[in-house]
């Protein structure tokens, strides 16, 4: 975590928010503020508002590389002439939906029980269903005979197959 770090000198969490506002929503280098001139509004010192930038900057470039849609559209944008002026179509949308939901199957695929558990609650609870409906949903889609192995006894991954 960048900000939540108490110092003698300047308030680190106002650091990290004029940073944040300076750095990566003025859209032109020109028209920043230099990080000396951060230090002293902040009355911190350049190397810790030099750090602290370079840990925005690493911070935000890993959320947005570990993002499998901005990693798409970024690699569209560089191939397509158009740039960033390429409309998104409804193709284009379902791509993007289909990559965001690879990535979570990869990742549910490696995280361990706990984590899964978490993953799913949060997949319920922004998908607005219930954690009831998704399961008695998935239960009456089963063919007999897998609703009654349900019902008696843990299944096996042999089981799983037939």
């Amino acid at each position: 975590m960048i900000s939540g770090k108490t110092s003698r000198r300047g308030d680190r969490d106002e650091l990290v928010r004029v940073l944040v506002e300076e750095r990566f929503m003025v859209p032109h280098e020109e028209s920043r503020r230099a990080l000396r001139q951060i230090a002293r509004e902040t009355h911190s010192s350049y190397a810790r508002v030099a750090q602290c930038d370079k840990q925005l900057g690493a911070e935000v470039r890993s959320t947005l590389e570990g993002d499998p849609e901005f990693r798409e559209l970024h690699r569209r944008v560089r191939s397509d002439p158009d740039g960033t002026r390429a409309p998104i179509d409804d193709k284009s949308e379902h791509d993007l939906a289909e990559l965001s939901a690879e990535e979570f199957v990869r990742r549910f695929r490696a995280a361990h029980t706990g984590k899964r558990a978490d993953m799913l609650e949060s997949l319920l609870r922004l998908s607005d269903s219930s954690i009831y409906d998704v399961v008695r949903d998935r239960v009456l889609r089963m063919p007999m005979r897998k609703r009654e192995l349900l019902l008696t006894e843990p299944v096996t991954e042999h089981q799983k197959s037939r």
